[in-house]
């Protein structure tokens, strides 16, 4: 692969993003399409507005991986204000947002994958006859994908 960084592969219209945000946010709805996509709300960092986008997302107990491509601007956002409320599956969570290390991101990367196998299609992946991806593979991946881990807070059940 050539040290370029490819362009996304699909940048959704405006108008798909608000129908996806409203699906997100209907009773019923919400759980079916919920399972893989999320709503992450944050901070814009320079103009303090908060933004809600939907992403691809998978969830390993209180952690939640997300990928972003390098030309996309909201993920910088977290680097500014690491704050963030995720929508999943119907259910709204606090967390903190981070930009994982090279050295952390293979890890987490590969969980994301494996979790959402139409993201590992859509990003040319396949495993091979063992059942796992070639590890260079993923490698080329991090050239041109962001990976945010969000710790979510703990619930308060107290409340």
């Amino acid at each position: 692969m050539s040290s370029e960084q490819r362009k996304p592969p699909f940048t959704p219209p405006g108008w798909l993003n608000a129908v996806t945000r409203t699906v997100l946010r209907t009773p019923g709805l919400e759980r079916l399409v919920g399972r893989s996509t999320a709503l992450v709300t944050f901070t814009g960092r320079k103009t303090g507005r908060s933004y809600t986008t939907p992403v691809t997302y998978t969830r390993r107990g209180d952690r939640v991986i997300l990928t972003a491509h390098p030309s996309r601007q909201w993920w910088r956002n977290l680097q500014a204000r690491p704050h963030v409320g995720l929508r999943l599956a119907g259910v709204t969570f606090a967390g903190t947002a981070r930009v994982a290390p090279r050295d952390g991101a293979l890890t987490a990367l590969t969980s994301f994958f494996e979790d959402q196998p139409m993201a590992a299609r859509a990003a040319g992946l396949k495993k091979d006859a063992t059942g796992t991806f070639n590890a260079q593979d993923l490698e080329d991946r991090l050239t041109d994908t962001v990976v945010i881990v969000v710790d979510l807070a703990p619930v308060d059940s107290t409340v």
